[in-house]
């Protein structure tokens, strides 16, 4: 079991939208499960600091005068009345009981940076060994190729556009050649993999009689961003995993938008992996099963964390 403190800036963000909103509530619904994955505390001063904190980005109309009125409804009823809450209040009073939780929570962060110190050497070293010669090559590049590099649609893709023309010798070229080879298998496998667990794909004729619209409806859909499809030499293809039998998931439109400019490998990915925080389930699944819309915004909020990590 994990267990956190919560301080008021912490707590503020499972009662407002903010950065951190969305890692906030999936710790505080950790705590939820039963068994419990997680124990979250909070010092009873949190309950002022944390109203405090709702006025200001009142004042400071970031926060309209009824998203206010109804955070701090609800942290008064969390810190006030007797009601099963997803933390535990420690009285400010109790500083034995603060200790032993700060002894824990200390100890979990010492475990942590321990292993973040060993990848940030080992992220370090790698870039010492490779860093300047990439800085070199790339910069003897012809404008035209470092023209094409910048033309795809991600990082991975720029470094293989360039890769080619930056081995310095017969050695390097072939191992430049080896490197794209085995990247491209990967890459065809992972393709393959994700398009299982999307339900395979669909082309346009097929999502029109699925939906029961014209191909035309089907085209301005995916060019506004409402569906997810990947241009081929034979037209587009659409994951069958974004439809059902009622028509689109809910909510999709918005958690593709949510998920910015990710590649489409990046965003079917993101929509189709299993994900700790929905609890096994994948963004797609969690979506079609939303109830609510406040189940769909929290995912909107996990989508955008994704694309911003």
């Amino acid at each position: 079991m994990r267990f956190y403190f919560f301080d008021s800036s912490a707590l503020v963000k499972a009662y407002i939208q903010e950065t951190g909103t969305a890692t906030v509530r999936q710790v505080l619904q950790e705590a939820r499960t039963s068994p419990a994955a997680a124990r979250v505390f909070a010092c009873s001063l949190a309950h002022p600091e944390a109203a405090s904190a709702v006025t200001r980005r009142e004042n400071e109309a970031s926060l309209t005068a009824f998203e206010a009125a109804r955070a701090m409804q609800q942290i008064d009823r969390d810190f006030t009345v007797a009601h099963p809450r997803p933390y535990e209040v420690l009285d400010a009073t109790r500083p034995v009981v603060i200790r032993v939780l700060a002894k824990k929570l200390n100890a979990q962060r010492r475990a942590r940076k321990d292993e973040s110190s060993v990848r940030s050497d080992l992220a370090e070293a790698t870039l010492r060994r490779i860093g300047p010669w990439l800085t070199r090559s790339i910069e003897a590049a012809p404008s035209k190729v470092l023209k094409g590099a910048l033309a795809e649609d991600s990082p991975r893709a720029t470094l293989l556009h360039v890769f080619d023309v930056i081995a310095e010798d017969p050695a390097e070229v072939v191992a430049a050649r080896l490197f794209r080879e085995r990247a491209l298998k990967r890459a065809l496998d992972v393709h393959e993999e994700l398009r299982r667990e999307a339900g395979g794909m669909l082309n346009t004729a097929e999502v029109a009689d699925r939906l029961g619209i014209t191909r035309q409806a089907v085209d301005k859909k995916r060019d506004s961003g409402a569906l997810l499809a990947l241009k081929g030499p034979d037209g587009y293809a659409f994951p069958a995993c974004q439809f059902t039998a009622a028509g689109v998931v809910e909510g999709l439109s918005d958690v593709l938008g949510a998920l910015g400019e990710l590649s489409f490998w990046e965003k079917l990915s993101a929509l189709v992996t299993a994900a700790p925080a929905l609890q096994g389930k994948s963004l797609i699944q969690a979506l079609a099963s939303a109830r609510s819309a406040a189940q769909r915004e929290r995912l909107v909020a996990l989508a955008r964390d994704h694309a911003n990590e």
